[in-house]
């Protein structure tokens, strides 16, 4: 997936500078390898997150227009997945589901009242 000009200026921009730091620093480095490491790991990071709109923007896009109803499906699923849990995760009750199955059992026995 090409990258929006913006990010990618972002990208060959950082990559440049990084290179130019490098290059100063020469063989007498005071970066040392996890700390390079570490530095790129947290600019990937900004870039791709700043390039999630245009990601989840592509997912909704192939969700609603795909040509491939299998491939609707699968990017809604995917989108289904990662907003509200797999499955799995949404079997797991957290205080908010406890609170909203009180409250449903709750209404429910008041509605028997009123019967």
């Amino acid at each position: 997936m090409d990258l929006p000009d913006t990010l990618q200026k972002r990208l060959d921009e950082y990559n440049k500078n990084f290179e130019a730091l490098n290059n100063a620093l020469g063989d007498s480095n005071t970066l040392d390898d996890s700390a390079t490491a570490e530095l790129q790991v947290e600019h990937t990071k900004s870039v791709l997150t700043a390039a999630l709109p245009v990601a989840v923007d592509t997912m909704v896009g192939l969700a609603a227009y795909a040509q491939s109803e299998n491939v609707k499906r699968l990017a809604a699923q995917y989108l289904i997945d990662r907003a509200l849990g797999k499955e799995g995760d949404l079997a797991k009750e957290d205080d908010a589901v406890k609170l909203l199955k009180r409250l449903i059992v709750s209404g429910a026995a008041t509605e028997e009242e009123r019967r």
